[in-house]
This record gives structure tokens, sequence and C-alpha cells, in this order.
């Protein structure tokens, strides 16, 4: 299903879970609160879809030995490889993008997340990534699709298949190389998506709830490295 977003629609937010920006403790407390309250939500739904991914998704959170209670919990009750998509792990070469007049961002961000989950052609995954980034902070859009030159073409920006699937690439990214502006990126993208009115409505995805456990990890281990209490 395709997902089609005005203006309008994202700047359109929940109170509940709106936060401020940084300002100390204070943040860090409505961070908490506002991240835990979402976490919540995503848990109380039944529906949720699966990307081709998920399997090696897994997998690499499992090598990395993530620790996060939580996580676990929810590869426990609820987050297990799904034996539908073993045989459907068919994704566009990364290098083809390299080449193509018009990309699909969508399809782009699905071989960056496999080959970023691989490691393979690190180069080419880091060049990509640095585009979009760039693309994202200067206007908190991705558009669905880019020319060759990464120019918008067009004016779509489909919120569940690009902003989280970004998100994810920046955790995955994260995970590997801890970088603080891979990190601040990463949450400004959980803020569009978790103030946004149609997540809960319209988006359910189990990685939804991986990024977000892992973005709480990432958060609470800068705490205890800081020293920081709250």
């Amino acid at each position: 299903m395709k997902y089609n977003f005005n203006k309008k629609d994202l700047l359109e937010s929940r109170e509940n879970y709106m936060y401020s920006p940084f300002y100390g403790k204070k943040f860090l407390v409505d961070y908490n609160k506002n991240r835990s309250l979402f976490i919540k939500d995503l848990k109380s739904e039944n529906i949720f879809k699966k990307n081709i991914y998920l399997n090696n998704l897994i997998d690499f959170i499992l090598v990395n030995k993530i620790n996060n209670k939580e996580l676990g919990k929810l590869f426990i009750t609820h987050i297990t490889k799904d034996t539908h998509l073993l045989d459907k792990l068919i994704y566009t070469s990364i290098l083809k993008f390299e080449k193509v007049t018009i990309i699909d961002t969508d399809k782009l961000l699905n071989s960056l997340i496999i080959n970023s989950i691989e490691n393979n052609e690190t180069l080419v995954v880091d060049n990509f990534i640095e585009k979009l980034i760039k693309k994202f902070e200067v206007n908190k859009k991705l558009y669905t699709n880019y020319s060759k030159d990464f120019k918008k073409k067009g004016r779509q920006y489909k919120f569940t298949q690009i902003y989280m699937k970004l998100s994810l690439l920046l955790t995955i990214e994260y995970i590997k190389k801890p970088n603080n502006r891979y990190l601040s990126t990463l949450l400004k993208l959980n803020d569009l998506i978790s103030s946004s009115k149609l997540v809960l409505l319209e988006i359910f995805h189990d990685e939804l709830l991986i990024i977000f456990e892992l973005e709480k990890t990432f958060i609470n281990n800068l705490i205890k490295k800081n020293k920081i209490t709250i």
C-alpha cells in the first residue's frame, strides 16, 4: 500500500509524543517518557507488516549482542523470523543506483539496508547515506524519487516506506560505528515518525519497535557514559 502525504499531514502532530529541544535533564526525562509512550502504543497494535530484510536484521542484532532487555522480550514474545520471507530477499544491486537516471528512494533504501547489514560496498553505501542525510536535514523531507544528481523529482514523499527505512539504516550504521551526526538525524527522523497522527493508524512494522528500542539504548548508553543522573 502506498502512502502519500502533504505538508499539512507531516506538520500535524500528536501532542503527547512531542518534546522540546535538548535543554539538559528535562529533555532526557521528557524523551524517556514520550518514547516509552510511543513504544507502548506500538505494542498495543495487532497488525504487523514485515519487510524483506527483517530476518537479516534480526540476525544482525543478535550477532552484535545489543544489551536491551525490552528488545530481547520483543524477540521472544512477538518478533521472530518469518519463514515466508526466507526466499524473497530480492533487491536491486546498490551499484545500479549509480547508473540509473531516476532513483526510486524506497528501493534504494532496501538495498542500502541489506548492504549495510552485510557490510557490502561500504563506500557506495556511505556515499548514498550522506546524500540522504543532507536531503533530509534541509527541510525534513525525503522525496520518493530523485535524479541521478539527487535533485527531487516530483512532489511526493511517502512517510512509512522512506522515513522509517532511513531511520533503520542509520540505526544499523550507528551500531557498527557510533556517530553523533547519525544519531542526531536519527532522533529527528524518529521525532517525525512518533509525532505523526497517521503512524499508528496506518503503519505497523516490526522494524519500528526495533528502531525505537535501539534508539533508547543509544541514548541510555550516552547517559551512562557521561554520568548523567536523571
